[in-house]
């Protein structure tokens, strides 16, 4: 619950678990293999292992730093940083994280639009706020599109926040132009690529 100004802290768990509600009949706790793409600290990723109690869930990040702090939490079941307080001071915060089933994830850097793995190896990819940071968020939606076994489920939410310097803009989905067919709006153009009606339609996902 949002208690003001400052949004309250677990957005992105409460939107996996929104998503898991849409996906149904999908069941995260029968998935085997799960890629968590843009994983950052890999909050979501321990969120699915504790949910799917036989599976493996692999964490996907470009941001080292990051990747750190959940690859420590996995390993040691503890979180660990440095909190700046003010200039260069820093206050060295640790303290432990209960996380079932943390001995089933790992986290790799690697790009998620070209991951290093054979079709459908995964049961569920995840990609949470990711779509809209890549250089090619169609080809992006190839990949993932991959990677998922029939019948597998992707979870996708992204705010549609494109930004130049992460996606050049011709290869924005929509969102860009009130000239399109979708007059501005990303959501149609998506649609579209997931339907087989666009020209870079993403086959496989519906």
């Amino acid at each position: 619950e949002d208690t003001g100004d400052t949004p309250a802290p677990g957005a992105a768990r409460r939107c996996l678990h929104k998503l898991l509600g849409l996906a149904q009949p999908f069941d995260l706790a029968g998935a085997s293999r799960v890629l968590d793409l843009g994983c950052a600290a890999g909050r979501t990723a321990f969120d699915c292992a504790a949910a799917a109690p036989g599976s493996l869930v692999l964490g996907i990040d470009g941001n080292l730093a990051l990747l750190r702090l959940a690859r420590r939490a996995a390993t040691r079941g503890e979180v660990a940083y440095g909190r700046r307080r003010i200039g260069l001071v820093y206050d060295h915060r640790c303290f432990p994280a209960a996380l079932p089933g943390r001995e089933r994830v790992d986290f790799w850097a690697c790009d998620a639009a070209a991951l290093p793995f054979a079709p459908g190896c995964a049961d569920l990819v995840l990609a949470l706020n990711l779509l809209d940071c890549v250089p090619d968020p169609v080809g992006l939606l190839h990949a993932m599109a991959a990677a998922l076994r029939p019948g597998g489920a992707l979870l996708l939410a992204t705010p549609f926040d494109w930004a130049a310097r992460a996606t050049p803009a011709a290869h924005w989905i929509g969102g860009h132009s009130q000239r399109g067919d979708g007059r501005g709006a990303a959501e149609p153009l998506l649609l579209a690529l997931l339907s087989g009606t666009h020209d870079r339609s993403v086959p496989g996902l519906a």
